[in-house]
């Protein structure tokens, strides 16, 4: 399994908006479109636990194919779709996450 995560800086003017926006829209196009079988939307907060315009979105793919067709088909689109959007108010990075093992 592969984790693709992406991260957003928000600004906090447009938060509300932006959340909502990920929620009802972006998620899922994600999950209907692109071949991952799950999202979870999260908010970075600090070590005292103060909250912050970060979050970590990641979705989850059942293998490297399957995010490559993504990253090579449709992330320019979709990045493209974020700015258009938001403009500079929400900042967008992405990485991949192998998972190795889980433990519960």
């Amino acid at each position: 399994m592969i984790l693709y995560n992406v991260t957003f800086q928000v600004d906090s003017d447009i938060e509300t908006q932006w959340t909502n926006w990920v929620q009802k829209t972006y998620i899922p196009k994600m999950l209907s479109d692109n071949g991952f079988s799950s999202a979870q939307l999260l908010r970075v907060r600090t070590e005292e636990g103060a909250i912050t315009g970060s979050y970590a979105l990641q979705f989850s793919a059942a293998d490297k194919k399957k995010l490559d067709h993504y990253l090579t088909q449709q992330s320019a689109i979709h990045r493209q779709e974020i700015l258009e959007q938001f403009g500079n108010k929400a900042l967008i990075f992405s990485t991949q996450l192998e998972i190795i093992s889980t433990h519960q």
